[in-house]
């Protein structure tokens, strides 16, 4: 396999060579467009669902057939559908890296009620779904919520219009409350009107990310 090939080129020609691969989790969130690598994709390894182990370098086989409903084709490469992937990422990554991953599929359409109500699914994996927000402008955004989420606080609203008093610390709004970060300082916001774009007024709101994908 040539190491120069970028990770989709390297997932197109496996599933070109081996009919029965199907390219799987965060390799098939990068395919479809998603950003949920951890290292450059020139190193990532193609993760493939086969019936039996596949002896290619570069390659990670999960033993297994998806059904027929869960495998299309995108850009060249056979691999699971959006929702699959989606399904995939909430069951494989550590919980951050899930809700990030489900946000940027909330965002291009994903039904996560759906996906909730699939059957088999554990109440753990149903949890993880249904912290997906689709209006989250960056992976760290998503850490953010996981964060305050899991440490008790009200779930952060995004995308809502939340004027800054003044320049400094950044706000995140959460149950209608405003805070700064970094100061002890929390004001009751008025009636918040959700944006048609730009970046959410959120804690991660200056990290770069997938805003705008």
């Amino acid at each position: 396999m040539n190491a120069a090939l970028s990770l989709l080129g390297r997932a197109e020609r496996i599933t070109r060579s081996c009919r029965q691969a199907v390219v799987c989790r965060q390799t098939a969130a990068h395919v479809w467009g998603l950003s949920v690598l951890s290292v450059p994709d020139a190193d990532w390894p193609v993760e493939v669902i086969a019936p039996a182990h596949l002896a290619i370098p570069g390659c990670v086989t999960y033993v297994g057939e998806p059904p027929a409903d869960d495998v299309t084709d995108h850009r060249g490469v056979r691999l699971t559908t959006m929702a699959r992937t989606a399904l995939d990422c909430a069951r494989s990554l550590p919980r951050p890296e899930a809700v990030a991953a489900l946000d940027q599929f909330a965002r291009r359409g994903v039904d996560m009620e759906a996906l909730w109500r699939r059957p088999l699914n554990s109440w753990r994996l149903r949890d993880t779904l249904s912290l997906a927000d689709g209006g989250a402008a960056s992976p760290r955004e998503s850490w953010l919520r996981v964060v305050l989420v899991d440490g008790g606080l009200p779930r952060p609203a995004t995308q809502l219009a939340v004027p800054l008093a003044a320049a400094g610390a950044p706000t995140s709004t959460w149950g209608g409350s405003r805070t700064r970060w970094g100061s002890s300082t929390t004001a009751r916001s008025t009636t918040p009107r959700r944006r048609t774009g730009g970046a959410t007024p959120s804690a991660a709101r200056s990290c770069g990310g997938w805003a705008g994908a």
